[in-house]
């Protein structure tokens, strides 16, 4: 059996606008060293950790993420940056 890439499709299908609640932002992120499923679930965890409640959507051919969040961006992009995820 062949195997296909895993990739996570983003920005099909619904808007992820009804996840927008008070006091959240949505955040368009480049990720480069974002390069596999893992680095999906470290993103994810590391979002929620600053904020539980987060949604992490992400783009591994794009390399990029969109992240709804109440956590302030610069919080975001540095746990992100101290992870690898950010150039």
């Amino acid at each position: 059996m062949q195997r296909r890439p895993l990739t996570f499709p983003l920005w099909e299908g619904a808007s992820p606008s009804h996840h927008i609640r008070k006091g959240r932002k949505m955040l368009e992120l480049d990720l480069p060293g974002m390069t596999c499923g893992g680095c999906v679930r470290g993103v994810t965890a590391a979002v929620q950790e600053l904020d539980p409640g987060a949604l992490v959507e992400a783009d591994l051919e794009q390399r990029r993420a969109r992240i709804t969040t109440t956590a302030p961006e610069a919080q975001v992009r540095a746990v992100l940056s101290e992870a690898g995820y950010m150039g």
